[in-house]
This record gives C-alpha cells, sequence and structure tokens, in this order.
C-alpha cells in the first residue's frame, strides 16, 4: 500500500486537519469584526505586514538600510515563507496578506500531522503521544501557527527533518534535504539544525547505549550522506546571503537590516549572564528562565536514569538535545540587545524538541513497569493544568494579537 494511504499516515492527517482547524476556529471566534472574511484577515498582523511586502513586491533595500520602512528596505526577513506566498499570490491572483495565511495554515496542518507521524514512529504509548502534543498546543505562542508568520513553515520542516534524517532510503534522504533547505531558507535559526544528521551518525557511533526505542533503521547514513545532507540543509540560508550578495552587493545585509531596524547585535556570551539581564516584557523572561530550567531539569532527569537504571533511547535523544540547545543559544544571544523581546515566540521551537524527547523517554521499559493507576491519575493532571493555562495565557494573549496588540 502507498505511504500516504497507511492507517498511521491517515490518522496523522486527520490530527494535523483537526488541531490547525481547532486553532483556526478559535481565531475567527476570538477577531473583532463582522463577517467570517474580516475575522479571517485579522490573522495578519505586524510581522505578517512585512512578509505581505516581500510576497507582494519582492526584496528591496537602499545601502545602507534604513529603520523599519519595508518600502525601501524589508531584507529583514528569510524568504521561503514570503515567496511561497507570493507564488500562491500570482498564481491565485489573491491578496498577499490572504496568501501568506493560506501557507502558514497549510504548513500548520502538516506540521501537526507530522508531529503526531513521529511521535507514533517513535512507538510513544497514546496518552503520552496525546500528553505531548496537548503540551506544544498549549505553548503560549502556538497560535503563531495559524498567523501570518513563519512559525508554521518553519516547524514542519524541522520536525520532518528530524523524521526523516536517520533514515537510509533514498527517497526519504531526498525528501530529508528539502524541508532541510527549506527550514533554513525560512529562518535563521535554521543553520544550527543543519548539523543534526552529523549528531545522528556520531550518537549512532557511541558505544555504551543501546539502540533507541522506535528505532525501524538497522543501519546509519554514511559520512559522506550525512554531511551532504548537512550542506543542502545549510545552503537554504546560504541561498539568500548569495542573493543579497548578487541584487544589493551586500552578503550581510540581512544581519544590517537587523541591526539598523531593530537594533539586534548579537552578544553569544550573554549566555553567562541571563539572571542579572533586563527584559522587555515579563512573559518573556519567564519564557527565559523556564527555557533554561528545563534544559537542566531534562539533563538530570537523563542523567539519573541512565546511571541508575540504564535507560535506552539516549542515542535517538542526544542529537535532539543539542540542535534544541544551539537553537536556544542562538537566539538568546540575538535577542539580548533588544530585551529578550518575542522570547515567548522563540522559545516555541526548543520547547517541541524537549517535549518529543521527554515522550521518548518516558516511554521506555522501566516506565513501563511503573503501576498504571498513579501513572494515569498524574498525566490526567498535567493535561488538566496544561488546559487551565491555555485558557489564562494563551487564549488571552491571542485574542490581543488579533486585536492588533503587539505579542510576541
Amino acid at each position: 500500500m502507498k505511504t500516504w494511504l497507511k492507517p498511521r499516515t491517515i490518522e496523522s492527517f486527520f490530527i494535523g486537519i483537526f488541531l490547525a482547524g481547532l486553532q483556526l476556529s478559535i481565531a475567527l471566534v476570538l477577531a473583532p469584526g463582522q463577517g467570517l472574511y474580516l475575522r479571517y484577515s485579522q490573522l495578519c498582523k505586524w510581522d505578517c505586514r512585512w512578509y505581505e511586502a516581500v510576497a507582494r513586491d519582492g526584496y528591496r533595500s537602499s545601502i545602507p538600510p534604513v529603520a523599519q520602512n519595508s518600502s525601501i528596505a524589508n531584507v529583514a526577513f528569510f524568504p521561503a515563507y514570503p515567496y511561497l506566498a507570493r507564488s500562491l499570490h500570482q498564481v491565485l491572483n489573491i491578496s498577499s496578506a490572504t496568501s501568506l495565511l493560506i501557507v502558514a495554515q497549510i504548513f500548520s496542518i502538516l506540521f501537526w500531522m507530522t508531529l503526531w507521524f513521529l511521535l507514533r514512529a517513535w512507538r510513544i504509548p497514546v496518552g503520552l503521544a496525546v500528553l505531548a502534543t496537548l503540551t506544544i498546543f498549549t505553548h503560549p505562542a502556538a497560535f503563531f501557527l495559524v498567523t501570518g508568520y513563519s512559525e508554521s513553515l518553519f516547524l514542519a520542516c524541522l520536525i520532518t527533518f528530524v523524521l526523516l534524517t536517520s533514515s537510509t532510503q533514498n527517497r526519504s534522504r531526498i525528501r530529508a534535504a528539502g524541508a532541510g533547505f527549506i527550514m533554513s531558507a525560512t529562518r535563521i535559526i535554521g543553520i544550527v539544525v543543519a548539523v543534526y544528521p552529523l549528531l545522528v551518525l556520531a550518537a549512532s557511533r557511541v558505544p555504551g547505549t543501546d539502540s533507541p526505542r522506535g528505532a525501524v533503521i538497522a543501519k546509519t547514513p554514511s559520512v559522506l550522506d550525512s554531511a551532504a545532507l548537512a550542506g543542502i540543509t545549510a545552503a537554504g540560508a546560504g541561498a539568500f546571503f548569495w542573493f543579497c550578495k548578487l541584487r544589493f552587493g551586500q552578503f550581510d545585509l540581512y544581519m544590517e537590516t537587523q541591526r539598523i531596524g531593530w537594533g539586534i547585535i548579537p552578544d553569544y556570551s550573554v549566555i553567562f549572564r541571563l539572571g542579572s539581564l533586563k527584559y522587555s516584557f515579563a512573559i518573556d523572561q519567564l519564557a527565559t528562565r523556564i527555557s533554561t530550567l528545563a534544559f537542566g531539569l531534562m539533563f538530570l532527569l537523563e542523567a539519573y536514569f541512565w546511571l541508575r537504571f540504564r535507560i535506552s533511547g539516549l542515542k535517538k535523544r542526544l542529537p535532539i538535545y543539542v540542535i534544541a540547545f544551539l537553537i536556544f543559544y542562538l537566539s538568546i544571544s540575538g535577542l539580548s540587545s533588544v530585551g529578550f523581546r518575542s522570547m515567548i515566540r522563540y522559545s516555541l521551537p526548543w520547547h517541541i524538541l524537549l517535549v518529543l524527547s521527554a515522550a521518548h523517554l518516558l516511554s521506555q521499559r522501566y516506565f513501563a513497569r511503573l503501576h498504571r493507576i498513579p501513572v494515569y491519575a498524574t498525566g490526567l493532571v498535567l493535561a488538566a493544568s496544561l488546559v487551565g493555562f491555555w485558557f489564562t495565557v494563551q487564549v488571552p494573549n491571542f485574542k490581543n494579537f488579533l486585536h492588533g496588540l503587539w505579542f510576541a
């Protein structure tokens, strides 16, 4: 039977439709205005207007660029998302704003679909997979998946890249390369994810850890294949920089536009001073502290369960921890100069990666031997807490965003 007709694929597809549809339905209820289209159009705010300028007019810039003027200098956003929307805009003759929303929502479906497929491919028990999905759905910035932002495209490509990288089948490797290329052409943090194939290869050759639960590939890709996949992935961002050089004569025009337009000046030593820095908004400070705590907690849990019980699957999780931390490190380094503004939104990728790792860890054999009643009770309490958190944090912020108030 064809891959796309397999029961797991069909199940994942309907889950993707349901979750993306639920997010979009909530948006239409919360949005102001009369009429369905007017409410729908409220999903294009803030960064979406910058993407709209690129989708409508292409890139333009003075040399040097000017501060936050999309009609003069708009090379502040990576091209994959606005140019996919630009293609849709030109082919279907619909507004660039609408095309941006359609592209985002298509990839929102693909994100949730691929996420569920990955959880089931790793043989995560259904209850734990549902809890992991709920943990991601209730993240305060998860609603950006259906807005005119690049989150859904980047995250769909990220999860697809993680899912397919370990395969030795040529078709899967080609798909992984395509997802990786688009990923790094969508956001600059995709560049650091390019090392993931090499990390997977290195982890597979580390002695002393057994095969991860859910592994279906008996052999590992070669060094050459992994290096090629990493190179193709990084080439998405490289192609954008080369375009800037050819079109505007400046290879680093994106970074220069970010610096002049938004005051973003990376500080790669900021990770050692997180406790003493100023934050623009309390929610961004909370996101930074919770993220730091989450990385520390996962490290301690992995160390404890490995030393005490020899819990399996570390080869699967270790590369994911590394790319999650690299995304975290690059994000905080870049946002430190602007008071970590938008950290809550930037935290979504590593939040997802850590949730996936935690679900994989908790699916190992040791935890299967625990008494079911306390486990189910704990799961229900966590689920109820996540739903409560969603109502009190994400929903109000989603409503504020739809009403034109800035949020990340």
